[in-house]
């Protein structure tokens, strides 16, 4: 059992990774698994690269239902994250960008500590947007 602040919160990023490989049965060359913990939001969502071209959940034949209930885990794996900065007394991320290759195995995570979506922003710029954003990010590297 993971006893100090870095094994804790690694744990949990595997534990979204391993979740997201499940929905589609280890079908993928790589997962994006975006979350977003601002004040008073919460948002997680998963892209995938498949044979060079990004898919979503939905791709894979997953029900809307199944969707729901994996993004609903997401979201609380993202809230137990926060809880173990919490109790560790570290800042929470309001930003992680999750990769993972499972064709060799690495893993890369990004993670930012500045709020970037409030309530007071502009309503253009939510969690939501700079998700999709992401995936197109990741689409123009792969046509370039």
């Amino acid at each position: 059992m993971a006893t100090g602040f870095e094994d804790e919160f690694t744990d949990k990023q595997t534990e979204i990774i391993a979740m997201c490989m499940e929905a589609v049965d280890g079908n993928a060359d790589k997962v994006y698994a975006y979350g977003s913990i601002e004040k008073t939001s919460r948002m997680f969502n998963v892209f995938y690269l498949v044979n060079g071209k990004t898919q979503m959940l939905n791709a894979f034949g997953v029900p809307g239902d199944r969707i729901f209930q994996y993004l609903r885990l997401g979201m609380e794996i993202l809230e137990e994250m926060k809880e173990i900065c919490e109790r560790h007394d570290r800042p929470v991320p309001t930003e992680l960008r999750m990769i993972y290759d499972n064709k060799t195995g690495e893993y890369d995570g990004y993670f930012q500590y500045e709020p970037i979506w409030t309530e007071e922003s502009d309503i253009s710029i939510t969690p939501n947007s700079i998700f999709r954003d992401w995936r197109e990010e990741i689409e123009a590297q792969l046509s370039n």
